[in-house]
């Protein structure tokens, strides 16, 4: 999975529509792990010491950082990206299955919430 297109009442996940909230969405897969999103999150914000936008660790393969788009919020698999740019206010991600993302966002913020999870992989 390289990223989910949360529309608040219903996600959208590799092109699927799913009538869940992005939260129910990430628990659900949490609990698959032994773990619930709101323990993980808790976790991650003592051991980031950071108390908003906290990076969502599901296992080693998903850790979904949000980005908010013009119309929506994504939230972004980290460990899917293989390569990265910004160029005019647009990033572009390109995912290891060659997908390819573009979306208007602050650069500064973008950088901040992959730092995040950054420090966060050096943690584990």
């Amino acid at each position: 999975m390289n990223y989910i297109i949360d529309l608040s009442d219903h996600i959208i996940v590799n092109k699927v529509v799913i009538y869940k909230t992005i939260r129910s969405y990430v628990n659900s897969l949490c609990i698959k792990n032994l773990s619930t999103l709101k323990g993980r999150i808790d976790a991650t914000k003592k051991i980031l010491n950071i108390k908003y936008n906290v990076p969502m660790y599901v296992s080693k393969d998903l850790i979904l950082f949000k980005v908010n788009d013009k119309n929506s919020a994504i939230w972004i698999n980290y460990v899917s990206i293989k390569d990265f740019g910004y160029k005019d206010k647009v990033a572009t991600f390109l995912f290891n299955d060659l997908e390819i993302l573009k979306m208007e966002v602050n650069k500064d913020t973008l950088l901040k919430r992959m730092k995040k999870i950054e420090m966060l992989i050096e943690h584990l």
